[in-house]
Order: C-alpha cells, then structure tokens, then sequence
C-alpha cells in the first residue's frame, strides 16, 4: 500500500508569515525580529484556532505595539506574501499524487485559507484531504490533531509520513509512531521521498 504523506503547508508548500517582516518593519520602523515576534505568540494560536477573528487579530497587534499602520494595511501584506510558492513545490505535488495519498495538514487562519486556496488550485486538486487546525479544535503541537487526522482518513501512524518546517510539530509527528522529513530550503524533498515509495 503506498505511503500517505502529511504536509504542512506555510513555509513548505507556500510562504507563510516569513517575509511579511521585512515589509511590515520598512512601513512602521520596528526591526524584522520584533515584528515577526508580535505576529507570533498567543494571539497567533487563538487566530488559527478560530477563537478570535484576523481582524481582532490584527487591531491586538497593532494596539500592543503602537504601531503606525492599518489593519487592512496588514491584511494586504501577509495576503501578498501567501502569493508565493515555495519554489518547485507545486510541479511536485502533483508529480507525488502518482505514489502517495496526499493529505494537508495546517495551521492557519479561515480567512487566510479562504484566500490561500482561491490563489493556490494546485492544493484543491492535488490534496485527497485537507484539515485545518480551526476545523480540528487543535494546533498541530497537540498530538490530539494528528489523531483526529489519523481516524478520519482512516490511516494507522505506520502507514504516514510527515512533512514540516517546524521542529517541534515534527517531534510530535515522532512521538505517535508517525515517520517525518524536517523541511527546510535546503531539503531535497524528492530524494527524501524516494525511500517511502512501494
């Protein structure tokens, strides 16, 4: 039986919130590192978990930090950042839907994937299945969204494998039994495959 592949989707698949703090810092005069922090935190987590609106999201930042910027300023930031793919990505989703189930597995925003996936086809069309973590009641570092996962596609940990950027979502990929390849910009992703291949 061929492997089911779970990836991530910000920063392996398209570009995330990495990036938007280079713009956002030039527009209000705080340096990149505190900008990306503010983004951050649990205001972030509450965001992607569908507790609070982007909106509530980004007036809390904004307020919190005193900064000189709008909140639809913000919303068309990040919005052009999530443009962009992650290069060579799309081709080998596509490709990899000759071998693998393929499953996207997310944290993120309802507004942001409501845009994510009008500007993104690729993701409809490729992905067998596709769980947010608004829709699972979890972020990815709870090991209850990757069981919740599990039971609904009907997959044993044994039979997946795991693809991320974060090391910590990684380490929870592991700790259930589930194999991973930790994603960077330097990875090889379809080398890294080839040894799940049937």
């Amino acid at each position: 039986m061929n492997k089911t592949l779970i990836f991530d989707l910000s920063e392996v698949l398209i570009r995330g919130l990495i990036g938007v703090e280079t713009v956002i810092s030039a527009r209000t005069g705080n340096p990149a590192p505190a900008v990306l922090k503010a983004l951050g935190g649990t205001k972030l987590r509450q965001l992607c978990l569908a507790e609070i609106s982007e909106i509530d999201y980004f007036e809390d930042i904004i307020s919190h930090n005193n900064w000189e910027i709008s909140v639809e300023d913000l919303q068309k930031i990040v919005r052009e950042n999530f443009n962009l793919p992650v290069p060579g990505m799309p081709d080998l989703i596509r490709s990899l839907k000759n071998n693998f189930n393929l499953v996207l597995h997310s944290d993120h925003a309802a507004e942001w994937v409501d845009y994510i996936l009008q500007q993104h086809r690729f993701l409809q069309s490729s992905f067998q299945w596709i769980f947010f973590s608004f829709q699972l009641g979890f972020l990815k570092k709870d090991p209850n969204s990757f069981s919740i996962l599990l039971n609904r596609i009907g997959k044993t940990p044994g039979e997946c494998v795991f693809i991320d950027d974060d090391a910590y979502n990684i380490e929870v990929a592991d700790s259930l039994g589930i194999q991973t390849v930790h994603f960077n910009a330097k990875t090889d992703l379809e080398s890294e495959l080839e040894r799940f291949i049937c």
